[in-house]
């Protein structure tokens, strides 16, 4: 191991740092050092309750311990120190006392140590696991003890299967590292790494109550001016008391995903050390695709599985197997267990076209608080193939799933439990061909959906622009022309109905989001409070109507509901978790997306996408601090499907590459098709999604297409799919369909579909 990939940690006590005076249970106890009966000291944090502000953390792995301390130098900069590892004679731990130069900092790119100085060495004797006395390089002596986190911390035992108390570090990115120590729930936080000038520096978060088992967020503190490390007592000071937000995330007890307020994401894996022999680990690990199949001349696979094999460990006893797959550049991750007697598994829920950084790790008991891990391995999945649905190479032998279809095409599911005209079925909500204004119609499948009849979930009758709304004759003050709508079922406690939400341009020109809800229910089709079924004239959308909307989001100038800097609002489509229900509860916290057009002064693209959250009564537009709406650029027709717990795709048109499109042609051209990920948990509260959960743009993969005859679209026919919503009819990800509109360039848009072959 080389001598930089060494840990830092620090001892709790932090509530001591401003000088706090112990108390008389806190006076350290005489511990004699002559004990030569071999001991093993409790692993965490370390401290002296006179000495509050600086302390120590201690490890040990088989048969070999390490330690950090951290305290101050003398112009009262942070310093840290490292020790080991090394094995331990009988109760006492000797080893030189490190320090390290010229590393990464918090949020810099990754930079190696540069030099390593010894200080002489330290030594500790341990009295019993949880008392020591640190015997200095000059020869001056510390007494030290277990800190409890919480009341009684340090003598709990961890629950199985919890995180691991211990050094934590990103392989890639040696020299830099994190100790953490979890006790009843709360966890304290410690990293080392270096300032800008190439000094040592340390910071802490916590101790803090976890958001919930796996999952912390707290904030990041630096100290300073304290006791250095010959040094008598000296209170040390917060100089910085929100260097930012941390938010970890753990996938199991050895695996975790860090992300900085910076926007950094580090990937975190337990550091193993000692003398594990190479029969002590797992071997021979490797990462291959599955599901593989050949469509004409491409050849593809899973996109979201990896399968793993390795071999067993001889020199170990092995009670089960734990295999993470970490983003090896981004924020993903995905856990799987297996039995001892197993040699491969696989590994599901992960991003399609990522590479991951994969290690297994052979647990020797129940809660895996004492494992080898194997070397990683590295593994990527393939990007996403998208078949459309019909004959032929051309848009000519594409199915029409409705008749009259042709843009502004949205699909609501429907459970078993609906109303009995749509249990089980699929609902459009879509612009038909041949109405006398532009509407916003209804069609209904044709039969209950069965994963094996792709008809039932694929071919719709339409209402023909007798149901939905309609563009009046005459402008109402809010409502001259109806555009895209997306139809959510409600849960009960809001009413058991459709809330259609749909863009109209106003009588001032200006389009604006707004929401009606059904009147007949979860049949979803009759959005009029009169007599009438479809809303179509002045005055239904007129106060006093039987339509008039509710509006959801306004525009810049508006007395109500005003948004800074959207001059229009349009194509939004709401993320609610759709595998959990197919109705949404309403619940605070879902979020919205939708097209702002250009937005002066924060983009330089002509279509953005602006974010909005729910707060139980109302959407709210995110904007950063620099007033501008928090937004995805260059981004068109964006649609987020969930996929599980807080995660979603978004999928979406980049126009701002022009490549393939028709000289001449009037129809909108969207570009390349996109995907990128969110996961609530990694930032903010856990159980929603936040815009800084979503990733960078930069990440975004390619979406691919064939044609029914197995054909790749060039970059002409791909870039002219436009209105797309994506639906899980089966409430399962191993069918993912895709509704669309589509044309050459130069014919009428009509609606089509598509199937995921490789989920």
């Amino acid at each position: 191991m080389k001598k930089y990939l060494l840990f830092f940690a620090f001892v709790i006590g932090l509530t001591g740092c401003g000088g706090k005076s112990p108390s008389s249970s806190d006076t350290p106890k005489t511990v004699a050092a002559t004990k030569t009966t071999a001991i093993t000291p409790q692993a965490g944090w370390w401290w002296n309750p006179s000495e509050g502000g600086r302390g120590y953390t201690i490890e040990v792995q088989n048969g070999n311990i390490f330690m950090a301390a951290y305290m101050y130098d003398t112009s009262g900069r942070a310093a840290w120190y490292a020790a080991g590892p090394a094995a331990m004679n009988g109760s006492t731990f000797t080893a030189p006392l490190l320090t390290y130069t010229g590393g990464q900092t918090l949020t810099g790119t990754y930079r190696a140590p540069t030099g390593n100085a010894s200080n002489g060495n330290i030594s500790i004797t341990f009295s019993d696991a949880n008392r020591g006395v640190v015997t200095w390089p000059d020869e001056t002596t510390t007494a030290i003890e277990r800190y409890n986190i919480v009341t009684d911390g340090a003598s709990m035992t961890p629950s199985a299967g919890s995180p691991q108390t211990g050094w934590w570090w990103n392989a890639a990115e040696g020299g830099s590292g994190y100790s953490i120590e979890i006790q009843n729930g709360t966890m304290f936080l410690a990293g080392y790494m270096y300032d800008n000038d190439g000094y040592p520096i340390w910071y802490a978060s916590g101790p803090t109550a976890m958001t919930s088992s796996t999952s912390y967020s707290g904030t990041l503190q630096q100290y300073g001016n304290g006791q250095t490390l010959g040094g008598s007592f000296k209170p040390a000071s917060i100089v910085n008391a929100s260097v930012g937000n941390v938010t970890v995330t753990f996938t199991g007890a050895s695996a975790a995903t860090m992300t900085l307020s910076s926007g950094r994401v580090i990937p975190l894996t337990r550091y193993t050390f000692g003398t594990n022999s190479g029969s002590d680990v797992p071997g021979n690990v490797s990462v291959t695709n599955v599901d593989t199949q050949t469509v004409k001349s491409t050849t593809i696979s899973s996109s979201s599985k990896l399968k793993v094999s390795w071999t067993a460990p001889t020199g170990i006893t092995v009670n089960s197997y734990k295999i993470t797959a970490t983003q090896t550049s981004g924020s993903g991750y995905a856990t799987v267990t297996a039995t001892s007697s197993d040699t491969n598994a696989t590994l599901t829920g992960l991003k399609a076209g990522t590479t991951y950084s994969v290690v297994v790790v052979a647990c020797k008991n129940a809660d895996c608080s004492q494992y080898t891990q194997s070397t990683a391995a590295s593994g990527t999945t393939a990007e996403e193939y998208w078949q459309l649905q019909g004959s032929g190479s051309t848009t000519a032998g594409l199915t029409r799933i409705v008749s009259d279809g042709n843009v502004r095409i949205s699909a609501t599911k429907f459970g078993s439990d609906s109303a009995s005209q749509t249990a089980n079925r699929v609902q459009l909500y879509y612009g038909p061909m041949g109405a006398p204004r532009q509407a916003l119609s209804t069609a209904l499948s044709t039969s209950t959906i069965n994963a094996s009849s792709p008809s039932s979930y694929l071919s719709f009758t339409s209402s023909n622009v007798t149901t939905g709304l309609s563009s009046p004759s005459t402008a109402s003050t809010a409502v001259k022309t109806v555009a895209t709508g997306q139809g959510v079922p409600l849960s009960s406690g809001m009413g058991a109905k459709v809330r259609l939400f749909f863009e109209a341009e106003g009588a001032d020109g200006k389009t604006r989001i707004y929401t009606i809800d059904s009147q007949d229910g979860y049949v979803g089709q009759d959005f009029n409070s009169g007599s009438a079924i479809l809303c179509s004239t002045t005055a239904d959308y007129s106060n006093g109507g039987g339509c008039v909307p509710t509006l959801a989001i306004g525009v810049q100038g508006d007395s109500t509901g005003a948004n800074n800097k959207i001059v229009n609002a349009r194509q939004n489509k709401v993320g609610f978790p759709t595998l959990t229900d197919w109705r949404w509860n309403g619940a605070a916290g879902t979020f919205m997306v939708f097209t702002t057009d250009q937005v002066s002064g924060c983009s330089s693209y002509n279509m953005n996408h602006g974010y909005a959250v729910w707060d139980g009564s109302a959407w709210n537009v995110q904007y950063a601090s620099n007033g501008c709406p928090k937004l995805f650029k260059s981004a068109q027709a964006a649609f987020p499907l969930h996929i599980g717990g807080v995660r979603y795709k978004l999928y979406y048109g980049d126009p701002s590459v022009t490549t393939g499109k028709l000289s001449g042609s009037q129809m909108p051209f969207l570009g390349p098709k996109k995907l990128i990920y969110a996961d609530g948990t990694l930032s903010g509260q856990t159980d929603r999604v936040d815009f800084e959960d979503w990733e960078s743009q930069s990440a975004a993969r390619r979406v691919n297409f064939l044609w029914p005859t197995g054909d790749l679209l060039d970059n002409t026919a791909a870039g002219y799919i436009d209105d797309y919503h994506f639906l899980t009819p089966t409430d399962s990800l191993t069918l993912q369909v895709m509704y669309l509109a589509i044309t050459n360039g130069t014919e009428v848009p009509f609606g089509a579909s598509a199937v995921l072959l490789n989920p």
